[in-house]
């Protein structure tokens, strides 16, 4: 088994963390936050109406150097990819080069006039994102030459609205907004995606309501599914949890029966880097840490204890080099240094 410490630092308020090997410092910027972006030394915070930017090369002296905004719109969405990055405002996506941070630049962009952008992923070449009225769109990047032109909408459905996505290889995974359903897309051909199936989580003791999906990682062909579901009169939380499934064979896709690794608590993010993964479980104030030698049998080897039990943040893309960067709805966000032995 491999042993895992955990050191977080940053600056204004120190916390004290009740475990044998673990102690950190947390940021708090005073404002809700609920999305990041790491890009080399610096982060992207949503800050309401805009994106702080941080330069972090210094942990012990963390400073805002710059800020983007958008009269009249609210970032919901943050998502770094080579030297882009892209916002979801409320009705609009921009694409900014952060090539060059003192002089940061529009590079495109695609307006949805939605009230609200609900997901937001970028390859190399397309953007994957759903929208609350034109629902799922596929858009495909171009030359990102400083034009600020519009990104070419190649896909759009309506009927697909999207909370969460994530892609690996021509595979999209995706969670619906309204019920708790995984949807798995062959995106092979962006032009006719190809749903390939669907799963719905409902919950253990009333099969009428469904679970809330809050983050999805992949690993390999094993899917992880966090919930972040609201008490069921008859059963507290005990739905909730990690749900894993393979989905090693698309062409006759089977779902193993769901394994939870935890229980009675919601759920509000996931990730997986180098062989962990990393979930938020809010109501426990925790991100819990699993070692995926065996990707059925992930192994809990840490916990860390956070400062606001209201944990938001999907950390996903938000690990970078040995740091974990973490966004709380409550006490704005933080840095946590992995140090594995």
């Amino acid at each position: 088994m491999k042993k895992y410490f955990i050191l977080i630092v940053l600056l204004f308020v120190t916390v004290n963390v009740h475990a044998s090997n673990l102690n950190f410092t947390e940021q708090v910027t005073g404002k809700t936050v609920r999305e990041l972006a790491v890009y080399q030394n610096y982060v992207f915070v949503a800050e309401g109406a805009e994106v702080g930017i941080y330069n972090t090369a210094d942990k012990a002296n963390i400073t805002k150097i710059n800020t983007l905004s958008r009269r009249n719109y609210t970032v919901q969405k943050l998502f770094v990819k080579g030297d882009f990055l892209f916002v979801g405002y409320s009705q609009q996506m921009r694409i900014y080069n952060i090539s060059d941070i003192n002089n940061i630049t529009v590079s495109g962009g695609y307006t949805y006039g939605a009230k609200d952008i609900t997901a937001l992923y970028a390859d190399d070449d397309y953007i994957y994102l759903s929208a609350s009225v034109v629902g799922f769109c596929i858009l495909r990047i171009g030359n990102l030459d400083g034009s600020s032109t519009e990104c070419e909408e190649v896909y759009k459905n309506s009927a697909y609205k999207f909370s969460i996505i994530n892609v690996s290889s021509n595979i999209l995974y995706a969670s619906g907004v309204a019920l708790g359903r995984l949807y798995i897309l062959d995106i092979s051909n962006k032009t006719n995606p190809l749903r390939l199936n669907y799963h719905e989580l409902k919950h253990l003791n009333n099969r009428q309501l469904f679970l809330s999906i809050s983050g999805i990682a992949i690993n390999g062909n094993y899917v992880y599914i966090t919930t972040n579901d609201q008490q069921n009169p008859d059963s507290s939380y005990e739905s909730n949890g990690i749900y894993i499934f393979n989905t090693a064979d698309f062409n006759n896709p089977v779902f193993t029966r769901p394994r939870r690794l935890n229980s009675m608590a919601r759920m509000s993010g996931i990730y997986i880097d180098d062989g962990y993964l990393y979930v938020n479980e809010q109501d426990n104030q925790q991100i819990r840490i699993y070692d995926l030698v065996n990707p059925e049998e992930p192994e809990a080897v840490a916990v860390v204890k956070t400062q606001s039990g209201n944990l938001f943040g999907a950390i996903t893309k938000n690990i970078s080099g040995n740091y974990l960067y973490l966004a709380d709805n409550q006490a704005g966000w933080a840095i946590y240094e992995l140090i594995k032995n």
